[in-house]
């Protein structure tokens, strides 16, 4: 099981080399420009599970998708990637991206945005036949922020 590993730091702004970064970069746009029209199989497996960080789950690619449009629905968001790395089995394929990000929530009835650290963990393999962006979806998330500096910020 030959392990290959990749990092990438600061803004994505163009498609990078690497498969997975170019797929997380695709999976960013469609969220932060087109999340009401994307199709949620083009990134998430119809059998992909959300791990949330109280340790509840979402199953399902439109479950999750209707959950983050849900979560982020009162702000402009905009990710800010401190760091992402990826993790190949070149072996079987697999990808383990390790993403950590300070989130920006903004929203339009307020001046201040308040910056939200937060982790993702993603397991993203081989498409669903037909399915995906590149090849590529997401089969398992694992999020890691704090609840209540996203409270805050969606304020009362």
């Amino acid at each position: 099981m030959p392990l290959k590993t990749t990092t990438y730091s600061g803004p994505l702004t163009s498609p990078p080399e690497n498969p997975v970064l170019a797929f997380y970069l695709t999976y960013a746009l469609a969220f932060k420009k087109s999340r009401s029209t994307a199709i949620p199989t083009d990134f998430y497996a119809s059998t992909s599970v959300l791990t949330n960080i109280d340790n509840t789950t979402i199953t399902g690619a439109q479950a999750i998708w209707d959950y983050y449009i849900q979560l982020y629905k009162p702000f402009e968001v905009d990710h800010e990637i401190v760091n992402m790395t990826v993790v190949t089995d070149e072996d079987s394929g697999d990808n383990t991206l390790i993403g950590e990000f300070v989130t920006g929530l903004a929203r339009n009835d307020r001046k201040e945005t308040v910056k939200l650290p937060q982790a993702f963990v993603y397991e993203i393999r081989k498409a669903e036949e037909g399915r995906g962006s590149g090849g590529l979806q997401i089969w398992a998330i694992r999020c890691y922020y704090d609840r209540g500096l996203l409270k805050e910020a969606a304020g009362p």
